[in-house]
């Protein structure tokens, strides 16, 4: 993992979150080209006779192949990034969530995890962006004080 402290560890979240979102994108237009070459070869098998039709294909499921362990990566950093929010199963009883309040909980997740902005988030959690960035330095501080198993446990230091 590696990661010097909470936020550094949820700003490699969000990075992940675009890199799964650039990456599925990518291979989408890949996949439609696919659909796009096949037709054109369909309406015109004259030419110079050494295309290959499944070229696309080809490049579709090796750029998938090459894509496939960064991807499980960025997922898994996405999962544990979702934990220190809410807890090992995601609900509540764990993380952030229970260790100051869902609001701090969901800071968290809407600026590192959903991929919106800014305008859209202080919209939907009905607060000023200041707030959000407050709630989330007050966030970040608890998860150094307790560590990551302690905080996704939702157990801060009741345990020692």
């Amino acid at each position: 993992m590696g990661y010097s402290c909470a936020r550094e560890l949820f700003e490699a979240a969000r990075e992940a979150n675009l890199d799964i979102e650039r990456t599925s994108r990518m291979l989408d237009n890949m996949e439609a080209r696919e659909g796009l070459h096949a037709h054109s070869i369909a309406i015109s098998r004259h030419g110079s006779g050494h295309s290959d039709p499944m070229r696309a294909t080809d490049a579709r499921i090796d750029a998938e192949a090459a894509a496939h362990a960064r991807l499980e990566a960025d997922w898994h950093l996405i999962d544990l990034a979702s934990a220190l929010c809410y807890g090992k199963w995601c609900d509540g009883k764990g993380g952030v969530d229970a260790l100051l309040d869902s609001m701090h909980a969901d800071c968290l997740y809407w600026v590192y995890l959903s991929g919106e902005k800014m305008g859209t988030i202080t919209q939907i959690l009905q607060r000023t962006d200041k707030t959000i960035y407050y709630m989330n330095r007050v966030s970040f501080e608890m998860l150094d004080a307790y560590g990551i198993q302690r905080a996704i446990d939702g157990t801060g230091i009741a345990e020692e």
